[in-house]
């Protein structure tokens, strides 16, 4: 009797197990969505612009005007 219910205790933790790996799996799967998903505006990408990001942005915009 106490095999069946040591048995019965272990299926219980790996049922709880399984389903912790899942939901935390969910919960990642959805922050890495939001993470990289998310748009920014403009003027934020603008904000984090780097010298070489602007000279490739200036040539860019000298192309399309240029056409």
């Amino acid at each position: 009797m106490l095999v069946v219910g040591i048995s019965l205790a272990f299926n219980l933790i790996g049922v709880l197990f399984d389903t912790f790996i899942v939901i935390t799996s969910v919960f990642v799967s959805m922050m890495l969505r939001s993470i990289y998903l998310a748009s920014v505006s403009y003027t934020h990408l603008r904000a984090h612009e780097t010298s070489l990001h602007l000279v490739c942005r200036l040539l860019l915009e000298k192309i399309n005007t240029a056409v």
